[in-house]
């Protein structure tokens, strides 16, 4: 909130992973570890809808994210056959989640682009162990561009207006690099001591 103000929720103390906030700012999305595996919870933020709603899903399913304009659709990665899958769930409806990528390598879902959210950011595995991240036709999953294929890239998210990229890059050390998002160019750091997590304000276009 304003000048950092900060509100206990009424959920229960545990670890928490993989937070996502929905872009009404209405529900977040977080991983949880019970019985050996990962359960997606959808939590209620608003004081007068405030739930605690367990995903019923197979296997091991985690690291979500909400669809940058569609407060029902959340992708996540999924654990059933061996390997990572991204899924999509409408989280509405008590239809099974659909599966989006599942290859027979790891496909892990990195956020949607937004505005519209008709493509995605993956990271999918290849034969030599490389974990390029690629966008993906959210409508023809099939068609993939690599934008990032460094050993060690994490935490890429896509900027509010779909045209930036943040990243966290290893080369030495950790720190934070921007590189745009739909046409070529090298990531540029734009942190100088080191930089572990990165995320851009929704409302500035700021990164963080």
């Amino acid at each position: 909130a304003e000048g950092g103000k900060q509100e206990l929720l009424p959920y229960p103390p545990r670890t928490y992973l993989d937070a996502s906030v929905s872009s009404d700012g209405l529900h977040a999305s977080v991983s949880v570890i019970e019985g050996g595996r990962y359960l997606l919870h959808v939590l209620g933020l608003d004081r007068n809808r405030q739930s605690d709603r367990v995903l019923d899903l197979p296997g091991s399913n985690w690291l979500s994210f909400w669809h940058p304009k569609d407060n029902r659709q959340l992708a996540f990665r999924s654990m059933r056959k061996g390997d990572f899958d991204t899924f999509i769930k409408d989280v509405m409806s008590s239809d099974p989640a659909k599966e989006f990528l599942a290859t027979d390598f790891d496909d892990s879902p990195l956020g949607w682009i937004p505005p519209d959210g008709k493509f995605m950011l993956i990271s999918q595995s290849t034969p030599a162990g490389r974990y390029p991240i690629q966008q993906v036709d959210v409508a023809e999953p099939g068609k993939m561009k690599v934008l990032v294929d460094e050993p060690l890239a994490e935490m890429v998210e896509a900027s509010p207006d779909g045209r930036w990229l943040a990243m966290v890059l290893t080369r030495g050390r950790q720190e934070i690099y921007v590189r745009p998002l739909f046409r070529d160019g090298v990531p540029v750091p734009i942190s100088a001591k080191g930089g572990q997590a990165v995320a851009w304000s929704r409302r500035r276009g700021e990164v963080l």
